[in-house]
């Protein structure tokens, strides 16, 4: 399972996400996690990615990490103020309206 939290910022470029197994597809490119090990934390820098908002921890099998949340200049509150993301399958992940 991966719990996600979300970092709402205003940007001109919306987000798609998709969660592969222990990997996420962030507007088609690969953000792959399979290599952090149980009870280790990977700074932000270890990564590639401008979509990425936090460390990225595995505890109890669980990996926890924070994505920026893009938005338009009309956002409501649901995009502004989202809701943690528990996501425990694969597929497209339903994110807060641009």
């Amino acid at each position: 399972m991966m719990h996600i939290e979300l970092a709402p910022v205003r940007h001109n470029e919306p987000l798609t996400v998709e969660k592969s197994g222990d990997a996420l597809i962030l507007n088609g490119e690969l953000l792959d996690l399979t290599g952090i090990a149980e009870g280790e934390t990977v700074d932000i820098d270890e990564f590639d990615c401008k979509w990425l908002a936090s460390a990225v921890r595995r505890e109890a099998g669980q990996l926890y990490l924070r994505l920026v949340l893009p938005h338009g200049p009309e956002a409501g509150d649901a995009t502004r103020y989202p809701d943690p993301l528990l996501l425990d399958s694969d597929g497209p992940v339903n994110l807060p309206a641009y």
